[in-house]
């Protein structure tokens, strides 16, 4: 069995999520809170947002009312893998996907792997992923919008379809179709979303 972990680390140096307009997302930040010197056994407080380093979104991330981390049902998070590369490519089209239907209309879980510099997502394209209805979005890499910002967010997360982003790029380039995919948030109750381990197994 070879498990390969897709999740990018959790320290002072992960990366989060600014905007244009001023906003940032909370740092991640681990201190002592007991220590075996003090106490005989060592305990951290951890401080970080609900989108900090490799995590899922909720349908709730981006619609009031919608579904939170603690109502995604486990049987979403766990599912073979059907990887679309599309690296190379500047543009993603509903002609780049067709080849990707019957696969996920099996059951396989899409994981795009995207360049860290961005590539475009057609609106066409958005919505033929929505229509596949996978149980799952997993991707590594930038997606950028024909349209909107946030508009393939937007669309997804409204067909009821969590997501997976911010996989460590080079380790999600090992993912072969037929990989298991193992997705683990943690249970934060009624929360839009959580950082999760994400590991891809394959001989199981």
């Amino acid at each position: 069995m070879h498990v390969i972990d897709l999740t990018l680390p959790l320290d002072e140096h992960t990366l989060v999520y600014g905007d244009v307009g001023g906003y940032r997302d909370p740092s991640f930040v681990a201190e002592p809170w007991a220590t075996i010197a003090e106490q005989g056994y060592s305990v951290h407080r951890l401080e970080m947002g609900s989108h900090t380093g490799t995590h899922l979104d909720a349908p709730a991330h981006f619609h009031a009312g919608r579904r939170t981390v603690d109502q995604v049902p486990l049987v979403a998070l766990v599912g073979r893998a059907i990887v679309i590369d599309v690296r190379q490519s500047e543009w993603v089209t509903a002609s780049t996907l067709y080849p990707y239907f019957d696969p996920v209309r099996d059951g396989k879980l899409p994981l795009f792997l995207a360049r860290e510099t961005g590539v475009v997502l057609s609106t066409e394209a958005v919505s033929v992923v929505a229509a596949w209805r996978p149980r799952l979005i997993l991707w590594a890499g930038q997606f950028l919008d024909e349209g909107e910002r946030y508009y393939h967010n937007r669309v997804w997360l409204g067909a009821d379809i969590p997501l997976v982003t911010d996989l460590d790029s080079q380790s999600s380039g090992q993912v072969r179709d037929g990989d298991l995919l193992i997705v683990a948030p943690l249970r934060l109750v009624g929360l839009d979303g959580s950082p999760c381990r994400v590991l891809a197994v394959r001989g199981l």
